[in-house]
């Protein structure tokens, strides 16, 4: 260790056999070494996920998934992967669009879980539930219409607790046979599930696991209409530390102020009545 290097050294050695009597090789020596920096630049990096995911199956042939994030509440139209990240403010509100396509007809499309990551592991110990075994966990969450092998959904924005500013979503999915009783996507929600699903062969495909993102949060800076765009709870939720000390710091000069305006009327209402006072006795 010299500092700013740690220098790992050695040395090759050419060597004779035990039985040898004679040589006609010179001896080798051949130092060595390696050496690796104490400190090191690093950067951090965001990959894409690919917007279309390809599988094959015996019973339901090659298949696919697309997985996006669109502009509005119409779903026509989504958001370019070159536009990755999406800056988004916290509580905006997030289109997301999950599509199946296969030329088998009759068939739907069930998202069994979706899970929000703040990069691009789904297996990430940070995450949170949106949809869960079926379930709806997310009280922003709202479902629109759409056909059978379409989900469409919409939720508001929100970051993970701590240094992130990045959300992934991971959603996985099943497509199944149209009215089949015993499919998993017949059976929706389920509450307390069995440890293992038993599959429908030839009714259902395996779950896969599709993904999206990310978002980018961006911080609202002095938005003059905070309060009639959010409730007070929300309100106070959204307000920083710093935000809420100058607040409570501005109440607080204003009750200062207020009260020694009283203060100030009521000495000159005393002087008054006082000086009246004396000038009646003065007469008397």
């Amino acid at each position: 260790d010299n500092g700013n290097f740690l220098i790992f050294k050695n040395e090759i050695n050419s060597f004779e056999l035990p039985d040898t009597v004679i040589t006609r090789r010179r001896q080798i020596k051949i130092g060595f070494s390696c050496q690796f920096p104490k400190t090191v630049s690093i950067s951090g990096s965001y990959q894409l996920h690919n917007s279309d995911y390809i599988f094959t199956e015996s019973s339901f042939g090659s298949f696919g998934y697309t997985f996006g994030i669109f502009k509005d509440s119409s779903f026509a139209h989504s958001i370019a992967t070159d536009a990755y990240p999406m800056e988004v403010k916290l509580l905006d509100p997030v289109f997301m669009g999950i599509r199946a396509v296969s030329d088998l007809p009759n068939i739907t499309l069930f998202v069994e879980s979706c899970k929000a990551t703040p990069d691009d592991n789904p297996e990430n110990s940070i995450s949170y539930n949106i949809i869960q075994n079926g379930c709806v966990m997310d009280e922003t969450f709202e479902a629109h219409t759409s056909d059978p092998t379409s989900f469409n959904f919409e939720l508001q924005s929100f970051k993970f607790v701590g240094d992130f500013d990045q959300v992934y979503i991971s959603c996985s999915v099943i497509l199944c046979e149209t009215g089949n009783p015993t499919s998993r996507c017949a059976q929706g929600c389920v509450t307390n599930p069995p440890k293992i699903f038993k599959r429908s062969l030839h009714k259902e495909t395996a779950i896969h696991s599709i993904s999206t993102g990310p978002l980018k949060l961006i911080r609202e800076v002095n938005s003059p209409d905070l309060r009639a765009t959010v409730g007070a709870g929300k309100l106070k939720a959204l307000l920083g530390s710093n935000t809420s000390s100058a607040v409570l710091g501005s109440l607080f000069t204003i009750t200062v102020l207020v009260l020694a305006g009283f203060i100030a009327v009521y000495v000159r209402k005393s002087k008054t009545v006082d000086r009246a006072t004396l000038i009646t006795e003065c007469e008397g």
